[in-house]
């Protein structure tokens, strides 16, 4: 069974699990992944269809370009 499917109504715990798993194991290494693709979702240009308005620029006190703004949704 995928862990995944085990942590149904309880994934706080699992992510909070994957967290502390060592870098080396297999769930360190999807937590490790996961994390980069939630920053970078977060910080990407919103032309990619993240970072929707700039707020993760804006939360480092960052402007957008004048005239980038995502394509319509």
């Amino acid at each position: 069974m995928h862990w995944l499917e085990t942590a149904a109504g309880r994934e706080e715990e699992a992510v909070a699990a994957l967290a502390a798993a060592p870098t080396g194991d297999a769930g360190g290494e999807l937590f490790t992944r996961l994390r980069a693709w939630a920053w970078e979702g977060y910080l990407c240009d919103p032309v990619h269809r993240g970072n929707r308005d700039g707020v993760g620029w804006a939360r480092f006190g960052w402007l957008p370009p004048a005239g980038r703004r995502a394509p319509d949704r």
